[in-house]
């Protein structure tokens, strides 16, 4: 079982769609999903009855995926350990936890509780200052464990990006770089360059409709499904299993960071 949670020192930097993001790539191969909420609005909880409320137009609805469920997150640190076991043996095979903006406590345990804590690292000014501000906090907090303590992988996404920022922060060598860096403005420049020295994972997650729709209409293999009961809609179903081929390559670089490091 994988266990992820993803946090952020700021709102709106796009934890929440990062967990979404996840789940919609582990609901596409037929495992089971399990999704804890702390964060203060919600949107995961909510995930169902907005998706519920969605217009899908004429289409009919298909049922919610059954090998999604989401909770509150446990309120104590025995609570939260005694659902991690629970659900492994129960076969879940992700765990996803959402949680608040900002440093709190319980923040942190949901972080150390997990095998890879994941930072949204937006490229603009502000948000790329909260991903520093999140990266060092993660690594004050791995440094309060114990020798013997387990700790968790971390790793920053870059998070709705344009074609500029995924150019010059995936540059494969010097020549690569100096052409992306020639096609940023001067006030980016600074911000392209401190991203692209943090622990990344590479697949960047570009500016997509169909993400930024999916917290109101659901999972992207279920939206999918939808729009493919009618060939009409195939364009649309297209661009939902493009973005969902981007998901799957996410949680494939989180499986194969997490494969190096337990050998």
């Amino acid at each position: 079982m994988l266990v992820v949670t993803a946090i952020s020192a700021k709102g709106g930097s796009g934890k929440t769609t990062l967990i979404q993001m996840l789940a919609s790539a582990m609901l596409a191969r037929g495992r089971r999903v399990h999704v804890m909420d702390a964060d203060a609005d919600k949107q995961i909880l909510e995930w169902e009855s907005k998706s519920a409320r969605a217009d899908f137009g004429d289409l009919p609805r298909l049922p919610w995926p059954t090998g999604l469920t989401v909770v509150d997150a446990p309120e104590t640190v025995e609570g939260l350990y005694h659902a991690l076991d629970s659900f492994e043996a129960e076969g879940v095979d992700l765990v996803l936890i959402d949680t608040r903006p900002g440093e709190h406590p319980d923040t942190e345990t949901l972080a150390l509780a997990c095998d890879m804590i994941l930072v949204p690292a937006v490229p603009v000014q502000s948000d790329f200052v909260a991903a520093l501000k999140t990266l060092t906090w993660v690594m004050r907090m791995i440094e309060t464990l114990g020798p013997d303590d387990p700790a968790p992988l971390f790793s920053a996404v870059l998070m709705n990006a344009d074609k500029r920022a995924i150019d010059f922060v995936t540059a494969g060598d010097d020549l690569e770089r100096d052409a992306a860096r020639s096609r940023v403005h001067r006030q980016d420049l600074e911000v392209f360059e401190v991203i692209s020295t943090l622990p990344l994972l590479p697949t960047p997650v570009p500016h997509l409709a169909a993400i930024q729709r999916m917290p109101l209409t659901g999972p992207l293999g279920y939206v999918r499904d939808i729009y493919e009961q009618d060939l009409r809609h195939r364009l649309q179903a297209g661009h939902l299993s493009s973005a969902l081929a981007l998901c799957s390559e996410i949680l494939g670089d989180i499986e194969a960071v997490v494969d190096a490091a337990n050998g």
